[in-house]
């Protein structure tokens, strides 16, 4: 909303919102919460539902207009550009904890995991991921465990070494033209004639 009221005044504002969308847009509103993001957070019956609000964002209502965001666009989205697409190798990571979704929480803070080479190795592992920059990518990082025996825990240090890497939204060379006897393809071949089978010969 242009105008969110007041805290107190919050709960009756959902009922309110509620009321008005599925009386005006003959949608089913499963539950509304407040949200610090706006006035609340409203889940639909189903997704034809939820695009039918957005396409009529902005809605004129008694207390203002209403704008209907994805749950996903609110007002804390910002854009990341990642930088380098990449393989790094941890070394020394438990063995109890060589999970995917561990492995996706230690690259969270720095990119976003595109593949865990999981192999008999296990000194070691592999993931090639998607970085921020390579200076944000740590020499190092630990894993922790925690415990609810008296808070006591456990902690593992872990190497972390990137192997190489390349720009995500690289292009590959144009295209050659085209000869000119107009064939395209490779010259060194050996072709016996009236044979269907031949030999190819690539240029070193």
């Amino acid at each position: 909303m242009e105008l969110e009221p007041p805290q107190d005044q919050v709960h009756g504002r959902l009922e309110e919102v509620t009321e008005f969308l599925q009386q005006e847009f003959l949608v089913r509103v499963i539950s509304a919460f407040p949200s610090p993001l706006g006035l609340g957070l409203f889940e639909f019956d189903n997704q034809i539902q939820r695009e039918v609000l957005l396409d009529a964002s902005l809605i004129q209502f008694a207390h203002g207009l209403l704008t209907i965001q994805k749950h996903d666009e609110a007002r804390n989205l910002r854009s990341c550009h990642y930088t380098r697409e990449c393989y790094l190798m941890f070394l020394g990571f438990p063995l109890d904890y060589q999970l995917i979704d561990v492995i996706k929480a230690a690259v969270a803070p720095f990119g976003r995991l595109i593949r865990w080479f999981e192999g008999p190795n296990k000194s070691r592992v592999l993931v090639k991921c998607l970085v921020l920059t390579p200076e944000q990518v740590p020499h190092s990082l630990v894993i922790s465990q925690g415990s609810l025996l008296g808070g006591n825990g456990r902690s593992w240090s872990v190497h972390v070494f990137i192997l190489n890497g390349h720009f995500p939204d690289g292009f590959p060379q144009e295209e050659d033209l085209v000869p000119a006897d107009g064939i395209p393809h490779p010259k060194k071949w050996t072709c016996a004639p009236r044979q269907s089978k031949c030999s190819i010969r690539l240029a070193a």
